[in-house]
Formats: C-alpha cells, structure tokens, sequence
C-alpha cells in the first residue's frame, strides 16, 4: 500500500512541510524576499509531484508487500491521474477476496475549491463501476 510510510510518500510529506513554510514567510515578507519565497515553494512543489510519480511508479510496477490482504487505499497527496490505475488495481485485487474496502482520500485541503476534488471522483467513480459504498466523513 502507498501510504505515508513509504520512503516516496514521506518525501512528497517534507516537501509538503517546505511548501507550506515558504508560503508562511512569503505572506508576510517584503515583496523581493516574497517573490524568492514563492520561487522555492513552487520548486518544493515540483519536487512533491516527482517524489509522488516516483511513488506511484514504483506502487504499479512491483506492487506493494502484502497488498493482496489490504483492506485500505491511502490516496493523500495524489492527483486524480495517479490515483486512478491504483484504484483499478486496488478494487480488482481486494473485491475479489473482500466484502468491504477503504479508500482514504483526505480533507482535501490541497484542492481548489471547497471540496476535494479526489472524493468527488471516488464517489463518482465507484458509482460508475456500481459498486456500493458508505461516505465517512
């Protein structure tokens, strides 16, 4: 399972940390040393989507130890396009052995919008493939 233990994933997190702190100090800086703040969150943010790729990558090729007896998909941090063939693969090899699955999608405090536009796919998605499932929230 891809979840924040994963070397990759703990990555994408610090870099995660460095966005946010850079964002911190561009909000209330002079506009020169804002600008080079932004510069680095934006660099930091690049990073995080490799560490991320890199993640995901590494999760379709080799799997991940044990997966056929997980229950639960963490997609934290992922984008629609990265979370969609673990989905596939997820379901495919859990349905088939399982009654119930989770799949964590977070808060969404990284989507525009109020939302996150990660559970708005999953719901919609899940009911596309008429599989039934339950909203925690």
């Amino acid at each position: 399972m891809i979840n924040d233990t994963h070397p990759y994933r703990k990555e994408a997190s610090e870099h995660w940390e460095k966005i946010l702190e850079y964002e911190s100090k561009a909000s209330i800086s002079e506009k020169k040393f804002a600008d080079e703040c932004r510069k680095l969150a934006e660099a930091e943010r690049e990073k995080m989507k490799e560490a991320n790729r890199k993640a995901v990558q590494l999760f379709l090729e080799k799997g991940s130890p044990g997966f056929p007896h997980c229950l639960t998909l963490d997609l934290h941090h992922l984008y629609i396009k990265e979370a969609k063939p673990i989905v596939d693969r997820f379901l495919q090899i859990n349905m088939k052995r399982r009654d119930k699955v989770f799949i964590i999608t977070g808060k969404g405090n990284h989507s525009k919008g109020p939302r996150s536009t990660l559970r708005d796919w999953i719901m919609e998605y899940l009911s596309e493939k008429e599989h039934r499932f339950k909203e925690d929230a």
